[in-house]
């Protein structure tokens, strides 16, 4: 299943799906920024991106730890990144 990538929330019309985002931002500053804008959505939706290639164990740790216990149905939301 393929998921046409656009601005906005219409390709989560139906709330049942949520797509979360792993951005690892070495070497590519505002990857975040794009994935918040562009990849996520629906119910919790949110973007736990990783600082670089060494952080990518705690982000995946994080952002599965969020996955497993359930987000909060807000909205769309950005996590701050923090150096390890």
């Amino acid at each position: 299943m393929a998921i046409e990538l656009r601005h906005g929330d219409g390709r989560y019309e139906d709330r049942r799906t949520t797509a979360n985002g792993l951005p690892i931002l070495d070497g590519w500053p505002g990857l975040d920024r794009f994935f918040y804008d562009t990849v996520i959505g629906g119910p919790g939706a949110f973007v736990e991106a990783a600082r670089g290639f060494k952080d990518i164990y705690y982000a995946i740790r994080r952002k599965m730890i969020r996955e497993i216990a359930g987000a909060p149905e807000a909205g769309p939301e950005t996590v701050k990144v923090t150096q390890r």
